[in-house]
């Protein structure tokens, strides 16, 4: 199934943690998807939600490890 048609009629999309990580992380299977996702939302095309548990399950990593740039680069994206 092609993102157009699986979108379609779709006005807002719910992110759990995973595709959050793969966008931050470029995860090489999934980076031309969640790109394109989060394209379309930034775009306005899309009404992008989540929660503030979906946040903090992001953030582990990066302060676990001291990464302040991924950190805060994903703080900025909320």
């Amino acid at each position: 199934m092609k993102l157009d048609d699986a979108l379609a009629g779709i006005d807002s999309l719910g992110f759990d943690t995973a595709p959050i990580i793969y966008f931050v992380e470029a995860h090489p299977h999934y980076d031309t998807l969640v790109t394109e996702v989060f394209r379309r939302v930034a775009a306005g095309a899309l009404q992008g939600v989540t929660s503030v548990i979906t946040l903090t399950e992001v953030l582990v990593h990066p302060f676990r490890h001291a990464i302040s740039t991924s950190a805060m680069s994903i703080v900025r994206f909320w």
